[in-house]
């Protein structure tokens, strides 16, 4: 029988980053036509936050000012077609993985170690992700950014967002060990 890790001693990658991610955004939210969608559901098709200007879409919940910060307003493709907002993250997790990415490579960027000239030197906390290497600092990094923009990190607004969640709403860092729990 396998020793688990505590999670605080786990490494993570991007695919348990992203189903952490989904857990904790898709938790509660309604569909286009305003049903409800049960806590355990994909997150397809849901639309949160419907009482606000910029409404979140998607497994992710992406709204249109960070869809603009990913894509600096250039087409992106996946699976060989142009994504579109809201249509392809209401609708497909893959293509909201992609948006994620874009979104965390410019702004995760100034982690990255640097040398006396500013060029970079190692790794910050979204490679290490992608290379199955990220710390649980590394993912809180990645979560509140995700959560608060692109100082999200800093902010006292996603503590509770990554560490402060409640019966009904689950923190993320719980979600992550629940995701890992078999690692």
């Amino acid at each position: 029988m396998a020793i688990v890790k505590p999670c605080e001693q786990r490494t993570f990658c991007c695919s348990d980053v992203f189903n952490a991610m989904q857990k904790k955004e898709s938790n509660v939210g309604r569909d286009l036509a305003g049903n409800k969608i049960p806590p355990s559901a994909s997150g397809i098709g849901m639309v949160g936050d419907r009482h606000l200007r910029n409404k979140a879409y998607g497994p992710f919940q992406i709204r249109l000012p960070y869809w603009k910060d990913a894509t600096r307003g250039k087409p992106i493709t996946y699976n060989g077609q142009v994504l579109t907002f809201p249509e392809s993250v209401l609708t497909s997790r893959g293509a909201s993985e992609l948006i994620v990415c874009k979104y965390m490579e410019r702004y995760l960027r100034k982690f990255r170690p640097k040398d006396k000239f500013g060029r970079p030197t190692g790794d910050g906390p979204f490679e290490r992700i992608t290379k199955c290497k990220g710390t649980m600092a590394d993912v809180e990094k990645v979560a509140r950014i995700h959560n608060g923009g692109p100082n999200g990190h800093r902010r006292d607004s996603t503590k509770t967002y990554w560490n402060g969640g409640t019966d009904t709403h689950p923190d993320f860092k719980m979600w992550l060990c629940e995701v890992t729990k078999h690692k």
